[in-house]
């Protein structure tokens, strides 16, 4: 709860005039991997996971003159919404509220050369793809991987991580192309796509797992087919929550 309450305080620093000064004080390791998936005339998919202070880290985009798209959470109330997209784009950053629409205004964004990022360790919208992260199943979103898939887009990841010293270091990860969906089949083609991102986040997660701030269940406990043969603890859980699904 502290790192999620530092970055609220951040995010919503934004709107200061110095704002400026925290995001070019952000030292990123290495700009190589997102020039070389620019380069590819493809537009560039990064995708991250709430891990260190993300919404800071995203900014820094904005200070290279990129065209960056982010899809958002439609939050209540809608003030609060309001507040939350006014600080994330005040610098430059396009932020997509989530509707039916957003798969294909991303994929024209990326067309035309652009930027898309994604948080990909939530499944919001609750149509997530099943994967496994450290051992237990999860539903993962699978817009970038998808959105790669029909535009060619490569897939870069980006995360940050806050430092004792309250700076903060963001790291990405070198591009990478699901297999073709022509040679594998649409599904299969997904479905290892999905695998190698669950990977790159739960690495990711492994660097600093106090700075993983997903609020939110997002495990999900296996409903037995017969409740009398489980662990007698299990049998006094009520049916619904094993339905449901319970969060760790």
């Amino acid at each position: 709860f502290q790192h999620a309450f530092l970055n609220y305080v951040d995010l919503f620093n934004l709107e200061r005039r110095d704002a400026t000064e925290l995001i070019d004080s952000i030292v990123v390791d290495d700009w190589g991997p997102f020039e070389r998936a620019e380069a590819l005339g493809k537009g560039v998919i990064m995708v991250s996971a709430h891990l260190g202070n993300f919404d800071t880290v995203v900014q820094k985009l904005a200070r290279r003159g990129v065209r960056a798209m982010v899809p958002v959470e439609l939050i209540q109330p809608p003030e609060l919404l309001d507040a939350v997209r006014r600080s994330r784009s005040v610098l430059g950053i396009a932020m997509e509220p989530l509707g039916p629409d957003t798969f294909s205004r991303l994929a024209r964004h990326l067309r035309t050369g652009g930027t898309v990022v994604i948080l990909c360790d939530r499944d919001i919208q609750g149509t997530g793809y099943p994967a496994t992260m450290f051992g237990r199943p999860v539903r993962l979103p699978h817009a970038a991987v998808l959105l790669s898939l029909r535009t060619g887009a490569p897939i870069v990841g980006a995360f940050g991580l806050r430092h004792p010293d309250n700076s903060i270091s963001a790291r990405l990860i070198e591009g990478w192309i699901p297999g073709s969906a022509a040679n594998t089949g649409m599904r299969q083609a997904l479905g290892a796509g999905m695998e190698m991102l669950a990977r790159m986040i739960e690495r990711e997660i492994r660097r600093d797992p106090g700075q993983w701030v997903v609020q939110q269940p997002i495990f999900t406990l296996p409903v037995p087919k017969r409740l009398h043969r489980v662990p007698q603890a299990w049998a006094r859980i009520p049916r619904w929550v094993l339905r449901r699904g319970a969060g760790v």
